[in-house]
């Protein structure tokens, strides 16, 4: 990657434990040991020409050999300057008036390393302002109606995956069985399995901001003028419950243009969340334990969120290491392509079972509401490589190819009906059921929630919600840029 307010916004928003699992993965990676190489050569290179300048070249200048040479390149340098100077107006700008600057375009006034470098953290900061809109137009929002009647005991359950390669998961026909669960839940009719669902974003935190606002990037619009969309059905008379395994607690965990400081400002958490998890946990299973043992559901009508760490790099942090869930070994991985070594098969074997674990987790979900009238959506932030078709581990940025995005960008997307649900809500499990093939983008998921949850408000559009006949899948950009998932895949 460039130095550029994608990095700086990432090293603000990671944390002590993710550093130190990429310092783990990358530090000694082969493309880490070949920067140091070049990077050695490169100091190797620049100290013999700084020699040869002090050898030669001073002493042809003070023959003045070359005067009117150095005459006319020292003007035309000067003249590119000023005409250059230009675009530093706008960094001007930035620093003197700007209190929120849309950078996710990635526009630059200026284009040498040097400039991005110094335009980066700026526009970063002054980026602040967007979480502070953002609250502002939540709060804003006045009360909506809802026309679930308070006896029908609705239950939504949401849940964020992390990092999650749509291509592992078994119910999408990877060849190992990853989802035994979800699978037998499919076989069964209670799992509706997406086909073609993307992420705008591949990192979470620009991700999660589209998908729980209520814009559109199709149309324009940005997640910081529209509300918070939890906040809408707490405010239709929902309780909303908020547990989050990516909430750092610590202090200096997470700089304040996090993902976080939107999430849990003060006081949209206030208006927002009728109760929210106390500690973050080492394994996605201890958080669910942690719901069942703090939450009873007291109201009819209940909103329930939760966020996982899913198979979050390093993947085999994410699960305990018991015979349980060390399901898959190297030997379980049936591939052969040349940059695969054992030490590169472990890590695939490490993301199956984070996988399978993940699985588990969302098991152990649909049990706490198995019984009730609930509906479950289950949708992961963005994907992921672990060397699937080329030698590289993890997510890339800027340009996009075809395999990039099928990786990187397409997410696993199910809603899973309980028995109960499918008895009362007919008209609804059949228009689940005859949408699974639609194309869809995770910025557009409200209007979805807004359906299940009978929500009445001035944000729903019957266009972008995937269950009305009337959807229409409008263009679906990656990155906020001109480029449209359709036209690359």
């Amino acid at each position: 990657m460039f130095v550029d307010p994608t990095v700086f916004r990432l090293l603000g928003e990671t944390n002590q434990n993710e550093s130190k699992g990429f310092v783990r993965e990358y530090i000694l990676s082969h493309n880490s040991i070949m920067t140091y190489v070049k990077l050695l050569l490169y100091v190797v290179i620049a100290i013999c020409m700084e020699l040869a300048y002090r050898r030669y070249i001073l002493k042809i200048i003070k023959l003045g050999n070359i005067n009117i040479l150095t005459f006319v390149l020292f003007s035309i340098c000067l003249c590119y300057g000023a005409y250059s100077c230009k675009a530093y107006l706008d960094y001007i700008k930035l620093l003197m008036n700007s209190d929120t600057v849309d950078y996710d375009h990635g526009y630059y006034p200026a284009m040498d390393w040097y400039s991005r470098f110094l335009y980066s953290p700026c526009i970063v900061l002054a980026s602040n302002g967007h979480f502070k809109i953002a609250v502002q137009s939540s709060l804003a929002v006045e009360k909506v109606t809802s026309s679930v009647h308070m006896n029908d005991s609705l239950n939504i359950v949401f849940v964020i995956g992390e990092s999650y390669i749509k291509s592992h998961a078994h119910f999408y026909g990877h060849y190992l069985n990853t989802t035994p669960i979800l699978s037998k839940e499919k076989e069964k009719g209670n799992l509706y399995v997406y086909n073609d669902a993307v992420s705008p974003f591949n990192y979470t935190s620009t991700a999660l901001r589209n998908m729980l606002s209520c814009n559109s990037i199709g149309h324009s619009e940005k997640w910081y003028n529209y509300p918070y969309f939890p906040l809408l059905f707490k405010r239709a008379g929902y309780d909303v419950y908020f547990w989050d395994n990516q909430h750092e607690w610590g202090v200096g965990e997470v700089c304040v243009f996090s993902l976080n400081q939107y999430l849990h400002d003060e006081c949209l958490s206030k208006e927002t969340y009728t109760k929210t998890n106390a500690a973050s946990f080492e394994f996605d299973g201890q958080l669910v334990e942690d719901f069942k043992k703090k939450v009873v559901l007291s109201r009819p009508n209940n909103f329930i969120m939760f966020h996982l760490l899913g198979q979050h790099f390093k993947a085999d942090m994410r699960f305990p290491h018991t015979k349980e869930f060390i399901h898959f070994t190297t030997d379980s991985i049936k591939r052969n392509e040349t940059w695969l070594n054992k030490e590169k098969l472990q890590l695939i074997a490490d993301y199956e079972n984070a996988t399978y674990y993940n699985d588990f987790v969302l098991g152990q979900i649909l049990n706490v509401f198995r019984d009730k009238n609930a509906v479950l959506i289950y949708v992961s932030d963005h994907g992921e490589e672990v060397y699937d078709y080329r030698d590289h581990l993890g997510r890339t940025y800027g340009k996009i190819d075809k395999l990039q995005l099928t990786y990187q960008y397409d997410i696993p997307f199910v809603i899973w009906c309980s028995d109960k649900f499918k008895q009362k809500y007919h008209d609804v499990v059949t228009a689940i059921n005859e949408s699974t093939n639609k194309p869809f983008m995770s910025d557009n998921m409200c209007h979805l929630f807004f359906h299940l949850g009978a929500i009445q408000t001035a944000f729903y559009h019957e266009d972008r919600d995937l269950l009305s006949p009337k959807y229409k899948c409008e263009k679906r950009l990656i990155s906020e840029s001109e480029i449209e998932y359709n036209s690359i895949n």
